[in-house]
């Protein structure tokens, strides 16, 4: 009772502090900016208590490794996104327009080619890197894009998260909003990111492999792209060595030839998922392990 209570306040404190966090960074080089975020980053792995500990414990039991090993790679996600977080500020602000200094792009042909078919594009990615940064990019190439989106659990950061995509280029569609509207978007040519990595108790799933154990996953990817007739092509963005980033764009994914309709999307599904998981498994330490992606039932 008394945490239901205070929690307005907790997030309040949170929210101004981000905001004497932002001036502070959106008048410091990059370059400082990123040696502080670093510092944050440990800090935030050193007080992470039992979300700390079960990424830690979700990649040792996933990846198979020793607890040593688990806890260098959980230590440096909590770096890696503090400096993704950092370098949002930076580049969803004024500065945005020198974003693609610090971007390298591979396959991005595939995208240009399903739109110039006229054709909608669903671009799969996870909660990777980078991922804002990586639409961002995107809408740079493209004049403009959509992504589909859950509500922050904040509604300061929801709004202040929205403005940072409006700035980049990106549209904000809710999962909360009609089917209807994603797939107006689709049909009419338009390019619409997903993140569907995720386990989330409200929106209809099944149950695929993912890391080589069975995951709750969101059929919305592969519904909106057959009812749209559009292709979905996998994309990821990784952070380099020299905190620049590379976004790497595969081919569109083969459909199911399934004629039963839930077959095909579970097919499909599988197809996506498995294209995220390869990128975990190559940069373990760019996805967020915070999040319990094995914590539901199987779906029916």
């Amino acid at each position: 009772m008394l945490r239901r209570l205070t929690r307005p306040l907790r997030h309040g404190a949170l929210f101004v502090f981000f905001l004497a966090f932002r001036a502070l960074v959106a008048v410091t080089p990059r370059r400082l900016a990123l040696a502080l975020a670093a510092f944050l980053g440990w800090l935030a792995y050193l007080v992470g208590g039992r979300i700390r500990d079960g990424a830690t414990r979700r990649i040792g039991d996933v990846l198979g490794c020793d607890p040593r090993e688990a806890a260098r790679i959980c230590r440096r996600m909590y770096r890696h996104f503090a400096l993704g977080f950092v370098d949002l500020i930076i580049f969803g602000g004024w500065r945005r327009r020198y974003l693609p200094r610090v971007v390298r792009v591979e396959g991005f042909e595939h995208v240009e080619r399903a739109m110039a078919e006229g054709r909608g594009v669903v671009g799969v990615t996870g909660h990777f890197s980078n991922w804002e940064l990586l639409g961002g990019y995107v809408a740079r190439r493209l004049g403009g894009i959509a992504v589909l989106a859950t509500t922050a659990y904040d509604e300061n950061f929801d709004r202040l998260l929205v403005n940072y995509r409006r700035r980049l280029g990106v549209r904000t569609i809710y999962r909360t909003e009609a089917a209807a509207v994603p797939l107006k978007w689709l049909c009419g040519g338009g390019f619409l990111g997903v993140l569907a990595d995720q386990d989330i108790p409200s929106l209809p799933g099944v149950t695929v492999d993912f890391l080589g154990r069975p995951a709750r996953t969101p059929v919305g990817p592969a519904l909106l792209a057959r009812r749209a007739g559009a292709p979905i092509i996998p994309m990821y963005v990784v952070r380099e060595r020299d905190n620049n980033y590379r976004v790497v764009v595969e081919a569109p994914l083969p459909e199911s030839t399934s004629k039963k309709v839930k077959q095909a999307v579970e097919e499909d599904t599988a197809t996506w998922s498995a294209a995220v998981a390869r990128w975990v498994r190559r940069y373990p330490e760019q996805w967020v392990w915070v999040h319990d992606r094995w914590r539901l039932p199987a779906a029916e």
